[in-house]
């Protein structure tokens, strides 16, 4: 992101805020949440105003500019840069864009032949000596280069000036060269629309205007060719619809011959057959200038605004001539009939028609027709979907009212002014802590940046794969089962085993300690008999380099005698699949039968929700080197040092002492990184073990999608007795989770479930039941908030139903269910400190709540296809770990006698804060500056027995130990303090030295009050405090393609005396994001035999800074405390993510109100995530009858 914005800033000294947000796009952040990076890139923008408004220190006089500026030094003295921001860093000049070189270069590599010609002439001589060379522009052949390629000769365009640009322009239109990239394109159809009048730019402009927005993200149109990417031979192009609809023709050439070629879709079949010779190249790409009377449209659905494959687009070109259509070209992309589909039939039926309803009803009819023709010559129709049916009428009905528009006020429909993100982030910047160990001093509870921000922004932080080889350093590839479930015939390694670089092969046999692994021994370091599941590890391929390890790899060949899969929940339920064949139960009140009897109204219902990948930015990676002894140092990007020294000592059989893991920092984990590094990272442990080097594993992001698992799917029963005042009495239901093929942590999982289906209302009868599936997808694990993001949706999802059926809003029901102080939980927690309706009223009061609703209803009054919802959804989330063990955490601080500190503890940082937290705590309990306390990288040899980074308590549990530590070393230097009252800290420290006092402690923390689960009697205390919040969201859906977009949503999270206010809001907006994402964005797929087919950013679509609200405030609620815990803070990494079910809520509200318009059914089954295609499916109007 920091280079996108450097490049931008190079380009626009002062961009617009939307040049700043376009910039953006295609950078992908899973950790922030996107605004408070695009808030400070805002302020290069002059544009940008202060979220204070009026209250801006700018707008204060000089003297409170001055204090301002002080303030903010004092709040900012961790490392900060002050660069002179009139000096402008000189640009490396061996980065900057030559002219075209004249000179002809060739590389040539292992496996491949690179020739950069710089004449066509010579393109051509090349072309007809290498006649299987793969032509390519930018500099790239394909997203998967460590496959063996195919083309052993690549001639690659990018230097030839001739190809590049305008070739010509004439009276009747454009010829662009075959090597201009998109971002050309645009340039030269930005030049046309200014030069040509309107009659003829009718079809650039439209190209600017509907491609040009939705199209790939800057990286991308910088260096991609606009002919490559009409060539692509896998995905598809928004532009070939565009081509075929507006005529345009390929120029082709050879040594002997040139030809013109008219684009049309049968040039671009499903089976991706080339239709050019195979001495022939693109040279030009021929596009006519519109003609007077023309009008043009483009359109496109996909999965995400930005950055994603279309689902359907549609490019829609219609001539006048005297009122009456004269000439017409409908041209769909995205549909399974190859890159391109016209539908002809259709065009000339309205061939002379005027442009009217019965045109459209009749073109409805025709489209209807001539694809369902098209549909019955699929191999297999079912890969057309009822949804792109729909939006193949939908898109029609589109562009006919856009012609429309055009025809009656002279200019298409607006699309929408660009509004900027904008949001505000308040918190109480003067808390009282109530802590009897922390004092609100120093730098606790300020806004102190990030200990690592620097290094972050500039690139210079250090993660596992940054580390400098060893020189006799090794790579690990993986090999992994590519089938569902199957026993193992046999391992064939011959082929792979003889490719350069390859030193060998790891399998069971090399595994000197034990080969079984999992919490019950269900697991396999490597897989040598049986496969439960795609991407279970077999092996490894150890060589120099990654890629000659990824190349070998890719050539082990392995027999599968197949066995049935179980692949889905109820097919999962049907053979009675469980890894707790007995249901575990909570209850609470009456017999269920005699509860039901007792209520005005009975409701039984369901609802899936699905899975969700965590998708870090830095995959899982692991360097594991051998020493003397039997030791084992172990660098790896985990959350639990623990975890994986179990499973190296295990598998190594060597004593737990003898294996140093060291973490410095995790590029993201999400609860990815518990328990699955220890899938790759033992295997090279096994691998170093047998070659005696150090090896390194990372894993490519597909794999590492593969490999690990994510977020359990569940499938949610319930059966709900209420009132007609709205009173929810009774609540019987089932929860089953997908837990994969291992058991992994998948009875935590449904237990949070099972905790939280109650979320913060009071229901006098309840039984939760709850099952852990065993189905043979990859075993999935812990992901932030386990599965209590699941069971908030659905209790949310269940009010919303009653609401509907008993005609009362659904805020005035959640009011009615509250639960109060003093309210006992299922599992017979009593609840205490509770600011459940401080929460709830603020976020109705800072959102407008009760006035936006009317507005609302009058938007939703006023447009028959685009409807708003604004909904509001609170949360009680409990924090401590379920399993009592876990909480506990030591610490090591030393003080050196130079007065610097030195802290250790368990906890990994990744990027969360917990040590830049750490360092506040230190520092404000020693009574010193905070630059003089540094911490160490997390290591076993330091800290032993560390409990896993997770569940938003390692603040909590791991700041008791520092402050335990502190405490004792405080004690002691308590007598020199006395006897030098005026001395400085390192006076006190030296005297202490001399006195022959430690200067080192160990602290150690466990949680105090947890009171484990007793199921036989659905009693406990598991939770040491709640979190608290509301949310209250806004959107708006385009009902005729599902498109949506949160138009705003505002936060309130009561995190007690914050000890960062800017690290938890920080927390909660990334955790909301990344629930918008599970709610909302991110759909998890799989074909029919087990293969997950959404691997990588390309079909696994996670938010972008483009769908995050428009505007999204935050508090933390004010005045707030947290007695008994540290520094009176609560833990808020996980609490917030189920807020984003106010999103949820409010697209269902929206998609009912689109309903109500069409006189349908306002009850309707609504699965997560709402996906574009469910949304669209779920407004039910006359053009899905059509499907």
């Amino acid at each position: 992101m920091v280079m996108s914005m450097y490049a931008l800033l190079r380009n626009e000294p002062r961009p617009t805020q939307q040049q700043i947000e376009n910039c953006l796009i295609g950078n992908y952040c899973r950790c922030t949440g996107y605004r408070p990076i695009i808030d400070g890139f805002y302020e290069f923008s002059s544009a940008s105003p202060c979220a204070l408004g009026e209250n801006c220190c700018k707008n204060q006089g000089s003297a409170a500019n001055a204090a301002s500026s002080k303030a903010i030094a004092a709040s900012n003295t961790v490392g900060e840069l002050s660069p002179d921001y009139l000096q402008d860093y000189i640009f490396p000049p061996g980065l900057k864009v030559k002219d075209y070189c004249s000179e002809e270069k060739c590389y040539k590599g292992e496996r491949v032949t690179w020739y950069q010609p710089v004449s066509v002439a010579r393109l051509l001589e090349l072309k007809s000596q290498f006649l299987k060379a793969k032509v390519v522009c930018a500099q790239g052949v394909g997203n998967n280069l460590n496959a063996p390629l195919q083309d052993s000769v690549i001639i690659s365009t990018s230097n030839i000036q001739e190809l590049s640009g305008i070739q010509e322009v004439t009276a009747d239109g454009l010829l662009i060269g075959s090597a201009t990239t998109i971002s050309q394109f645009w340039n030269i159809l930005s030049d046309m629309v200014e030069q040509l009048p309107e009659s003829q730019s009718a079809l650039y402009k439209s190209i600017l205007t509907d491609v040009k927005p939705r199209f790939a993200c800057r990286q991308v149109i910088n260096v991609a060719s606009l002919v490559g990417n009409l060539l692509i031979p896998v995905g598809q192009s928004d532009l070939t619809p565009v081509c075929v609809a507006a005529g345009a023709v390929f120029s082709l050439r050879s040594v002997n011959k040139s030809r013109k070629l008219l684009v049309t879709d049968k040039l671009f079949p499903a089976d991706r057959k080339s239709f050019l010779a195979d001495d022939e190249v693109v040279e030009g790409l021929f596009f006519p200038h519109s003609a007077q009377g023309e009008f043009i449209r483009f359109y496109k659905q996909g999965d995400r605004k930005s950055v994603t494959n279309s689902i359907v687009n549609a490019a829609y070109r219609v001539q006048f001539t005297d009122s009456k259509v004269s000439a017409m070209n409908i041209v769909y992309g995205g549909l399974p009939f190859g890159m391109a589909k016209a539908f002809p039939q259709t065009s000339q039926s309205l061939i002379g028609r005027e442009w009217n309803e019965k045109l459209l009803e009749e073109g409805v009819a025709s489209l209807t027709a001539e694809l369902n023709s098209a549909t019955s010559d699929l191999k297999s129709p079912d890969s057309l979907t009822s949804y792109q049916k729909t939006l193949v009428t939908s898109l029609f009905y589109k562009f006919y009212s856009d012609v429309a528009e055009k025809l009656s006020t002279g200019k298409f429909p607006e699309v929408g002014q660009y509004t900027a993100i904008k949001g505000k982030q308040l918190y109480d910047d003067s808390p009282v802590a109530t802590s009897s160990e922390v004092s609100a001093a120093s730098h606790c509870f300020k806004p102190v940046p990030h200990r690592s921000a620097d290094l972050h922004v500039t690139g210079e932080a250090t993660y596992v794969d940054d580390m400098p080889p060893y020189a006799d350093e090794l790579h690990m590839a993986v090999v992994y089962s590519e089938v569902a479930h199957a026993k193992i015939v046999s391992i064939d390694t011959s082929e792979a085993i003889n490719v350069l670089g390859v030193r060998g092969y790891v399998s069971a046999e090399d595994v000197p300690g034990s080969n079984v692994c999992g919490l019950i021994g269900e697991e396999r370091v490597f897989y040598n008999e049986k496969v439960e599941s795609v991407g279970q590890i077999l092996g490894g391929i150890v060589a120099d380099t990654l890629q000659h390890a990824q190349i070998a790899a890719g050539l082990v060949k392995v027999e599968y005698e197949k066995l049935p899969p179980i692949l889905t929940i109820k097919d999962a339920i049907s053979a009675k699949s469980f890894f707790n064949p007995q249901p575990m139960m909570l209850w609470k009140g009456k017999d269920m039968a005699e509860a039901f009897s007792g209520v005005d109204m009975v409701m039984e219902g369901e609802m899936e929700i699905g899975g969700q990948e965590h998708f870090y930015m830095e995959p899982q990676v692991t360097r594991c080197v051998p020493k003397e002894n039997g030791e084992i140092d172990v660098f790896s990007s985990t959350q639990s040092p623990k975890f994986m020294q179990d499973g190296v000592g295990k598998a190594l059989g060597i004593p737990f002492s003898k294996t140093n893991i060291n973490v410095k920092r995790l590029g993201g984990g999400f609860g990815g990184k518990s328990r699955k590094p220890m899938l790759s990272g033992v295997p090279a442990a096994v691998a170093a073990n047998k070659f005696r080097v150090p090896v390194r594993c990372t894993l490519e992001r597909k794999e590492d999608m593969v490999v690990t698992g994510g977020r359990d799917p569940a499938l949610i029963k319930y059966k709900v007795g209420y009132n007609k005042d709205g009173r929810i009495k009774t609540l019987d239901a089932e929860i089953y989770t997908d837990a994969g093929c291992t058991l992994d942590l998948a009875i935590c999982i449904v237990q949070k479930a099972m905790y939280h289906l109650e979320n913060c209302y009071s229901i006098e009868n309840m039984r939760v039941r709850g099952w852990a599936c065993k189905t043979n997808h990859p075993s999935n694990t812990a992901c932030r908030g386990l599965a209590a993001p699941h069971a908030v949706l659905v209790i949310e999802n269940i009010l919303e139903e009653v609401s509907v059926k008993l005609n009362i809003p659904r805020h005035v029901i959640q009011q009615l269910n509250f639960c109060r102080e003093g309210h006992t939980t299922v599992y017979g927690q009593v609840v205490s400190n509770c600011t459940l309706e401080r929460c709830y009223n603020q976020v109705v009061s800072d959102s407008d709540f009760v006035n936006r609703q009317q507005a609302v209803k009058q938007f939703n009054l006023n447009n028959k296809w685009r409807k708003r919802g604004i909904e509001l959804t609170p949360i009680m989330y409990g924090i401590a770990f379920d399993t009592l063990l876990l909480n506990q955490a030591t610490s090591l601080v030393h003080i050196y006698v130079d007065g610097s500190v030195l802290i250790t503890h368990g906890g990994t940082e990744m990027g969360q804060g917990i040590h830049t937290k750490l360092i506040q705590l230190a520092s404000n309990s020693l009574g010193i500056s905070i630059d003089k306390v540094h911490l160490q990288d997390v290591s076993t040899v330091t800290v032993p027995n560390s409990t896993v980074t997770a569940a938003s308590v390692n603040t909590d549990i791991n700041g008791g130990a520092v402050l335990n530590a502190c405490k004792k070393l405080n004690k002691r230097l308590e007598v020199f303090k006395q006897k030098m009252p005026n001395a400085s800290w390192e006076e006190w420290v030296t005297s202490a030295y001399v006195e022959r006092v430690s200067l080192s402690a160990q602290g150690f923390y466990s949680t105090p009050g947890l009171v484990p689960i007793d199921w036989s009697t659905s009693k406990g205390s598991p939770y040491q405090y709640y979190v608290f919040g509301a949310a209250v969201s806004e959107v708006e859906i385009d009902c005729l393609t599902g498109h949506h977009q949160v138009l705003r949503t505002d936060v309130v999270v009561d995190a007690g005396v914050s000890i960062n206010p800017a690290i938890d809001i920080g927390q909660i907006e990334g955790a909301f994001i990344q629930g918008y994402g599970l709610y909302c964005l991110e759909e998890l797929q799989f074909d029919e035999s087990g293969v997950m087919t959404t691997v990588g950013p390309a079909t696994y679509k996670i938010p972008l800074v483009d769908n995050i609200p428009r505007e999204f405030n935050v508090s933390l609620l004010k005045n707030s405390s947290n007695p008994g815990n540290v520094a009176s803070s609560k833990g808020v990494g996980e609490a917030p993510l189920p807020l984003a079910v106010s999103i949820f809520m409010a697209i269902k509200s929206a998609v009912r109100s689109a309903r109500k318009a069409s006189g349908k059914d306002e009850s309707f089954t609504f699965s997560s995530p709402c996906t574009p295609e469910r949304i669209r499916m779920s407004c039910a109007d006359q053009f899905i009858a059509t499907a």
